[in-house]
């Protein structure tokens, strides 16, 4: 061997035993349990709702999915939902075919259009007149709401304070 490789080896043992240790920290270690709670009601919705249309003529299917989005819209507006609140997305075209049967030559059945719409209901009070408005409605699926705080960053950190008292 050469002096070289000796020294190599020598330098990657040092390197690989300084990786592996780590610092112990000082004692004593202190190990620390503590609860909070906090019985608070909602001051926040984010709801969704997707707007659907299924049609052999995929214009047809289109207009009624922008139809229902101006009538979800103005629902929305008419119970204190600011523009800003609202977010649609997601816009979705598949056509619908008969592929997959074995008998027949593939057709096109249909089209089917849907657009997602997400929003937030600031004022708790107008989300039971939102909800009528849209669950039963033709064209609306999928209507759903969680609730939330917009403080909740502040009481998390308070209850983390109590916590550890």
């Amino acid at each position: 061997m050469t002096p070289k490789i000796p020294l190599c080896l020598i330098g990657l043992l040092l390197y690989g035993s300084s990786t592996i240790a780590a610092d112990i920290p000082d004692y004593p270690f202190v190990f620390v349990t503590g609860k909070a709670e906090i019985d608070t009601s909602p001051n926040l919705a984010i709801c969704s709702l997707t707007i659907r249309a299924i049609d052999q003529d995929p214009g047809r299917a289109e207009t009624t999915v922008d139809g229902r989005l101006k009538s979800v819209l103005g629902t929305l507006t008419a119970n204190d939902v600011a523009p800003g609140d609202i977010e649609s997305f997601n816009i979705s075209k598949q056509i619908l075919s008969t592929a997959y049967h074995e008998k027949e030559p593939a057709a096109i059945r249909g089209y089917d259009f849907t657009r997602s719409v997400q929003f937030k209901v600031r004022q708790l009070k107008s989300l039971p007149a939102i909800e009528k408005g849209f669950i039963g409605s033709p064209n609306v699926e999928q209507v759903t709401c969680q609730f939330d705080r917009t403080d909740r960053a502040a009481i998390e950190a308070d209850l983390l304070t109590r916590a550890v008292h």
